[in-house]
């Protein structure tokens, strides 16, 4: 029998989002899905009257799609609204953040890559 892969000597990954939807946490989370040389995959988590401020990635494109709830999205400085079923995609080094001004939580799956994967803030790195 032969084993398909997804990436050269690993073993498919298959993961419920939901429950990484559903964890509840004081503050906008990100949750690292997972991470090869290629491409890393977070999901964030953003609850009511939360927010994810202004970043950019440098050197890696960001692909985002909305899985749950709607919010505010800024991208280069023009606003969007974006909700359940949309998505965004995030040039190299260009600003974007986004907040939850719905009623309900905000879940966004990103695949970032190419490496290295680096944010930074107005404030610097992180």
């Amino acid at each position: 029998m032969v084993q398909t892969t997804l990436y050269r000597d690993r073993i498919p990954i298959v993961l419920d989002l939901d429950d990484y939807i559903q964890g509840k946490q004081a503050g906008a989370h990100d949750s690292l899905v997972n991470r090869t040389e290629h491409h890393q995959i977070d999901l964030w988590t953003v609850l009511p009257d939360q927010s994810v401020p202004v970043h950019i990635h440098p050197g890696s494109e960001c692909i985002l799609i909305v899985l749950a709830g709607r919010a505010d999205f800024r991208l280069a400085g023009m606003p969007f609204e974006v909700k359940k079923g949309m998505l965004a995609i995030v040039p190299s080094g260009t600003d974007h953040e986004i907040a939850n001004n719905g009623p309900d939580p905000l879940a966004i799956l990103a695949i970032i890559g190419p490496g290295p994967f680096k944010t930074e803030t107005k404030t610097g790195k992180s």
